[in-house]
């Protein structure tokens, strides 16, 4: 017979996959053009996670960019 607890773990993990899936599935996809209401509406949702740096599959949400870098990109020195 086996462990109850095992397989409770063993179903939390398939309902995390699940749940992870489906929110990578209804992200903003690259090049798709946003709305600045959304983009607050992201942010908002970011500072009300756990972890907000990374998406379910440990992909990073945000990246930290220096103001010299940000000028670089845009020819600005």
């Amino acid at each position: 017979m086996e462990d109850l607890g095992a397989e409770s773990g063993k179903r939390a993990d398939r309902i995390r996959l699940l749940f992870a899936t489906a929110a990578c599935r209804a992200s903003v996809k690259a090049g798709e053009k946003l709305s600045y209401e959304s983009m607050r509406q992201i942010m908002e949702g970011l500072k009300n996670t756990k972890i907000p740096y990374t998406c379910p599959h440990g992909r990073p949400t945000m990246i930290r960019m220096s103001k010299k870098e940000i000028e670089k990109r845009f020819k600005r020195r």
